[in-house]
């Protein structure tokens, strides 16, 4: 699978000032949730003592199921608002009932 089809940005920001910053996540090859992070600016400079700022935050594979379950806990109360997200993100599903 290309990595730039399962990163997803989840903030880009670009002021007038020239400051930016970037947040993506993606799913690394062995199964690790990764979010990258990359700022760049003044700002940055006064806080690390360098113009611009890269970063990781890595979940290990055996830890992703929780931060899924955790994340649709703490977003949805319903199946019918679960269904609707899926929908509005092309994310294929089954249902059954009976």
């Amino acid at each position: 699978m290309d990595r730039n089809e399962s990163k997803v940005e989840l903030r880009r920001h670009e002021s007038e000032t020239g400051e930016f910053t970037s947040l993506k996540a993606y799913d690394a090859e062995n199964g690790d949730l990764v979010l990258e992070g990359y700022d760049c600016g003044e700002q940055v400079e006064a806080h690390w003592g360098d113009f611009d700022y890269e970063y990781w935050r890595r979940v290990k594979a055996v830890s992703v199921p929780r931060v899924l379950l955790e994340l649709i806990k703490d977003r949805f109360t319903s199946d019918a608002g679960f269904s609707d997200w899926l929908k509005s993100k092309n994310i294929d599903c089954e249902v059954e009932s009976w």
